[in-house]
């Protein structure tokens, strides 16, 4: 099964993180309840991004198994790429025979990636069932919903309102596990409320000062590196080890994204004439990464982790008219480009999968018009195509 040494003419990315051997990809199997619960969406991304710069976290096979516990996207990433191998780790214990144990490592084993509400609620709904397989058909009570919901970050009250949704309102509830809206959304539209982004509140070019601006990035620099310093690792030996030093974009991505809003609500509410209510909202509310209900505004916060030099891509799942905070920046967070305005629906082109993506030259035509601010970096105009200046991140100052 676990190959120590490649054979000749082996096609493998280069490899940046440990390992315990290799597993021909046509023989890595994935499991049934991971393809339930997680998507699929970043394959594409991945295998650019494993094309570029290597593979920096290997996938985990149960000991003595092909079967996957982590890394299904980037074995379909290795597939794109037309590796023949992929190296793997391998858990320290055979595949459980239970249902949820094997649930309860494949959570734990994507904490690292950013999941939605969708993937949460699924996984969710995919352990109750286990938990019935496993106890003759029993019903969890009250206390062992509780704590699963727990497990999987889902509030009990946003799963009671799933529940009335799949039972009278299916459409909604296929948009909220799609992730095109919220279940508290979900449930005004139920009332006949009309959801949409909140603008009441006009925000222009000069809300932060620059000092500002490099604070907000100062915090998520520092974020970022706290995370990749971190020794969450134990050899049980009195010796800890990071863990999360060489994990993928989308974790640092995930980070900066959380950091931006907070620091960008944090900002606001220091400012005379604002409401002092703007919060970083959660997944269940598509609408707003950040908002007031004073003020009666939010934004969406955009992040694309991309090398100087690198075109970003702003790719939202569902997009909202409205204020936008688009971050891209390297992923030592050396660089950045930070930019702010409202973006419309003339501003995007719909993708596959419901997707849709920011046209950067829009950007720049709403830039010239006085619409959209670049407040960190430069857009510029090059062969009729926008070219993105990330500006160098020196805080020393």
């Amino acid at each position: 099964m676990l190959l120590k040494k490649l054979p000749k003419n082996a096609r493998v990315p280069k490899i940046l993180g440990t390992y315990d051997g290799f597993i021909e990809i046509d023989k890595l199997e994935i499991e049934a309840d991971n393809s339930k619960i997680f998507n699929y969406d970043n394959v594409e991304k991945y295998a650019e991004q494993m094309r570029e710069t290597g593979l920096k976290v290997t996938p985990i096979v149960w000991k003595n198994s092909t079967i996957l516990t982590s890394g299904a996207t980037r074995k379909k990433a290795a597939e794109l790429n037309e590796y023949t191998h992929l190296p793997v780790r391998e858990e320290p214990i055979e595949r459980p025979e239970s249902r949820r144990v094997r649930l309860q490592y494949l959570r734990l084993e994507n904490e690292t990636r950013e999941r939605k509400f969708g993937d949460n609620y699924r996984g969710l709904v995919i352990e109750l069932e286990a938990f019935r397989e496993e106890n003759n058909g029993r019903i969890p009570d009250n206390k062992e919903i509780l704590q699963i919901c727990k497990d999987w970050t889902v509030k009990i009250s946003d799963y009671n309102i799933m529940v009335k949704l799949q039972q009278h309102h299916p459409d909604l509830y296929n948009e909220v596990i799609k992730d095109r809206m919220g279940p508290r959304d979900a449930l005004k539209m139920t009332k006949g409320q009309k959801i949409r982004m909140r603008t009441s509140r006009s925000i222009d070019k000069g809300l932060f000062s620059s000092s500002d601006i490099k604070h907000i990035l100062l915090s998520i620099k520092r974020s970022i590196d706290g995370v990749k310093n971190s020794t969450f690792g134990t050899d049980g030996h009195q010796q800890d080890f990071k863990t999360l030093h060489s994990a993928d974009t989308n974790l640092y991505s995930g980070i900066a994204h959380a950091s931006l809003c907070a620091a960008f609500a944090y900002m606001i509410n220091k400012m005379d004439g604002f409401s002092n209510d703007w919060t970083q909202t959660t997944k269940h509310d598509r609408y707003h990464d950040v908002y007031s209900n004073g003020d009666d505004t939010g934004i969406e916060v955009k992040t694309n982790i991309c090398e100087m030099g690198k075109t970003p891509s702003w790719e939202p799942n569902n997009f909202k008219p409205g204020y936008h905070l688009l971050l891209a920046a390297s992923e030592d967070f050396d660089s950045a480009y930070l930019g702010f305005g409202i973006i419309t629906e003339d501003d995007v082109k719909k993708l596959k999968g419901g997707r849709y993506k920011i046209v950067n030259e829009k950007l720049l035509e709403k830039e010239k018009e006085g619409k959209f601010w670049s407040w960190y970096g430069k857009i510029k105009d090059k062969d009729d195509k926008a070219f993105f200046q990330q500006q160098l991140t020196n805080f020393t100052n």
